[in-house]
């Protein structure tokens, strides 16, 4: 046989095939993706390699991944895309200027990374107008998080374009997670067959039969392992290997074997292949002037390449990746940091800052403040461009090389808040996991706790809640004084974590955080602020005498920028549905939704969807909030989370799931500290039950729900319980609660509570009455994008008319009920307004408002 990496495809026809078969449907305009994943010396690269080869008169980009530019965000997609790059002025201009800023050559503000994706697949379409593009990336393992997760992007999205992209990775929890969907190659090792005839197609003669079978049993079906013993020994060290006198190079053994032949070269030519190991990206021009630098002369790049460890042509490539590992990890340490030092001063003469910090950091000797203030710097460059992971990354090495401990610990703690910002809460979690706050002043303290609970939030895991508000307030007191902004920030921290959790000892009475909340606010006017004073008074005051503080908290809120409403990922709904406004919720979500995503706040923006789906359930939207679940669920996949919490049993009960099956998901929330998830559940089952004719039970659901109230979250259930009473005949519980909405919806004067309080007055009316206060519910409702609430109101004055005889109106008034059922995705109503329609109902539906 030829070639090594042809022979590495011995045993390989299928996967070989369907590579071939992807590149043959991108050059007829029917690309796609692919994902090959394998241990190392598997033949990953060599299936690249068949892509490359096939890809006669396409146009071909191909990259290695290699962990120099983990820490520069989109570093690897520049120089993916820089072959089709010039094509960048065709794309529309939000496209073009996405592209510009990732690549660092715009500014602007953080670009989204789907925005990003959409510009580099307009690259590649615009080039395959000309000719078909294929795109390879090697060791994608290695890529940064930034270019991993636009390139998941753009894989996902191929299929009816002459572009095929082809992945090779190692198995790597991220980079599967950030290629999760895309069509996947697993390669397995090769079998006892496939491994004998790949050794035989590679000796020149015949060895006894035992000592094949020796050699491809300590092989394991390793292509790489067998091509290498082929390639180093003649047939009498395969027998010596085969009697155990010597090891057979397979796995950790490889990269001894690769250093044992570093090890044979002189000086300079290991030293050059130092410099190239060091250097990662293959730049010749790089590697050849740190030569330079180091007094290493030209002749030793030949030497190298003759020994057969790279090949050079326009860049460097490294026979496999394990000969970079295997010279990088057995040269001394002095060694390293000259090379190192050596590709930073080549760096800073080219003006490559990036790449300069990342050498110097590794050359440093020990702690060094000024390495660590530019990483530091780069760490902010990167987290304006949206790379809060890289940003992370920075962080956490300007931490390792802070000659002080007070500067480690800020940078250290910075690194895990942006690391939790950009969803990866298990390394956020890693990074402070030995910082004790004892140890620390009270304002880091206190960002020690908030990132921690965060991850907590993140990864499900909100068991003792109850305490974990109780530190949280201890860490604002420990702060007043010192920190007005943090001490507001921790509170209504607090809060949010109580919205969550719910936990009983600590809503049973609010009014001392009510008072806390207060006393931190004083005369401030920015937003937390505001937003704070709007739960204070929510507490502690009447409800008309809260509603222009809340209303005050809604217009700042309203004004403030999309980045800007990030920060209340999770609160959003205090003043919104504080005076009822569900659509105007909706507003916020979507714009700080489109803020996270612009700046890569990926925990954020699972809140954000999150919450926003209980919105959508208020809006009595089951299905838009189901749309908003599955992307949060593909923010949560796409961080290698998916099991993680993504559902909300509202949307359960109005999709009709049995009650037992409810009953164990919020049974499994509860076990996780998720008690307000659990309660926004039940009292959207009990609004299931009053769809379906359970008046009774709804009323009791409603009823202990109403016994507990939480703010904003009890207000919606009032109008809900009023409907249950009427029902179940506790007319002067109704009556007390048709009261209280009333008040309600006379203080706030929004459509949402007027058409409730409306329709309160319906179920309670006799006679005509009913039609007027009816015919008002909807007329408010109708003012707004309460979809759910609308159809309730016209089925139940529909159902109100048909029991007088008047069939025409009655099937109007239905009719439209169905279609709202049918446009919310709530097959629960939209079934009851069909037994409406055609007259078949239930005991008590519609008993009311005589």
């Amino acid at each position: 046989m030829g070639s090594r990496e042809p022979a590495r495809l011995v045993g390989r026809e299928v996967e070989r095939g369907r590579v071939e078969a992807l590149i043959a449907a991108a050059r007829n305009g029917h690309g796609g993706a692919l994902l090959i994943l394998g241990d190392p010396g598997i033949g990953k690269t060599a299936l690249v390699d068949t892509a490359q080869a096939g890809a006669t008169s396409m146009a071909v980009t191909r990259i290695l991944a290699c962990d120099v530019e983990t820490a520069i965000p989109y570093g690897a997609l520049e120089r993916l895309v820089s072959p089709i790059l010039a094509a960048i002025d065709a794309l529309p201009v939000a496209q073009r200027d996405a592209l510009q800023i990732a690549l660092g050559h715009g500014d602007g503000p953080p670009p989204r990374a789907s925005l990003v994706g959409l510009a580099v697949l307009g690259l590649a379409a615009q080039w395959s107008a000309r000719t078909p593009v294929v795109m390879l990336v090697d060791d994608a393992h290695l890529l940064d998080a930034e270019s991993a997760e636009v390139l998941g992007f753009v894989a996902r999205r191929l299929g009816a374009e002459a572009i095929a992209l082809i992945v090779a990775s190692r198995l790597d929890d991220a980079a599967q997670a950030a290629f999760a969907g895309v069509d996947t190659l697993a390669l397995e090792r090769l079998g006892t067959r496939e491994t004998t005839d790949l050794l035989r197609s590679l000796i020149d003669a015949p060895v006894e039969i035992d000592v094949e079978h020796a050699i491809v049993a300590s092989t394991a079906g390793n292509p790489l392992a067998v091509c290498e013993v082929a390639r180093e020994w003649n047939t009498h060290d395969l027998t010596r290997v085969a009697m155990g006198v010597e090891p057979g190079p397979i796995g950790p053994r490889l990269e001894s074997h690769y250093a044992a032949l570093a090890a044979g070269l002189t000086h300079e030519g290991r030293t050059w292949l130092l410099i190239a190991a060091a250097e990662g990206t293959g730049d010749a021009s790089a590697v050849r002037t740190a030569a330079g630098t180091l007094g290493v002369t030209d002749d030793a790049s030949a030497e190298v390449e003759q020994a057969g460890l790279v090949s050079i042509r326009d860049s460097i490539r490294m026979r496999h990746p394990l000969v970079r590992a295997a010279v990088y990890s057995t040269a001394p340490d002095r060694d390293r940091r000259a090379v190192h030092a050596a590709l930073r001063d080549y760096y800073v003469s080219v003006g490559h800052d990036e790449f300069a910090v990342q050498h110097a950091a590794t050359a440093a000797s020990g702690p060094d403040g000024d390495i660590a203030a530019a990483l530091a710097g780069l760490a902010d460059r990167a987290a304006a461009r949206g790379a809060r992971v890289t940003c992370a990354r920075l962080l956490e090495r300007a931490a390792g090389l802070s000659p002080r401990t007070e500067q480690a610990h800020e940078f250290l703690i910075a690194a895990a808040e942006a690391a939790i910002s950009g969803g990866r809460a298990r390394l956020a979690m890693e990074w402070v996991a030995d910082l004790r706050r004892d140890d620390l002043d009270a304002e880091l303290s206190a960002r020690l706790l908030i990132v921690t609970t965060q991850c907590a939030l993140f990864l499900s895991q909100m068991s003792g809640a109850g305490a974990i508000v109780h530190e949280i307030v201890a860490a604002a007191d420990a702060v007043r004084g010192i920190s007005a902004p943090l001490e507001r920030r921790l509170l209504l921290f607090a809060f949010e974590v109580m919205q969550v959790a719910l936990p009983a000892d600590v809503i049973r009475d609010l009014r001392p955080f009510g008072e806390r909340a207060r006393l931190a606010v004083g005369d401030a006017t920015d937003a937390t602020a505001q937003v704070l004073a709007a739960v204070a008074a929510m507490i502690l005051d009447a409800y008309v005498d809260a509603v222009p503080v809340i209303e005050a908290a809604s217009r700042t809120l309203h004004a403030l920028e999309d980045e800007e409403l990030i920060a209340f990922a999770s609160t959003l709904v205090v003043p919104t549905l504080g005076v009822w406004d569900a659509d105007a919720a909706a507003a916020l979500f979507e714009r700080a939704a489109a803020g996270a995503r612009r700046v890569g706040a990926l925990r954020e923006l699972d809140a954000v969807l999150w919450t926003a789906s209980t919105v959508e359930m208020a809006r009595g939207r089951p299905a838009a909030a189901q749309a908003l679940l599955a992307q949060s669920e593909e923010v949560r996949h796409m961080l290698g989370y998916a099991d993680a919490l993504a559902i909300n049993p509202a949307v359960l009960a109005w999709s009709g799931v049995p009650s037992d099956t409810l009953a164990q998901v919020e049974g499994a929330l509860e076990a996780m500290g998720f008690g307000g998830v659990v309660r926004i559940g039940r009292t959207h089952w009990s609004l299931r039950q009053i769809a379906e004719g359970d008046y009774e039970g709804a009323y009791r659901g409603l009823s202990d729900a109403l016994a507990a109230p939480f703010l904003q979250a009890s207000y919606s259930q009032i109008p809900d319980a009023i409907e249950a009473a009427v029902r179940s005949d506790h007319l002067d519980e109704a009556q007390s609660l048709a009261g209280e909405m009333t008040a309600i919806a006379t203080a706030c004067q929004r459509p949402w509570a007027l058409g409730l309080a409306a329709r309160a007055a319906a179920l309670l009316a006799t006679g005509a009455d009913a039609a007027h206060h009816y015919l008002e519910s909807i007329a408010h409702l109708d003012r707004t994008g309460m979809v759910g609430e609308r159809g309730r109101s016209h089925l139940l004055y529909g159902e109100w008319l048909r029991r007088r005889g008047r069939r025409l109106d009655a099937a109007a008034h239905l009719t439209r009920a169905l279609e709202l059922f049918v446009e919310a995705g709530a097959p629960v109503f939209a079934d009851r307004a069909r037994r409406g329609w055609t007259h078949r109902t239930r005991p008590h539906e519609g008993d009311g408002g005589q």
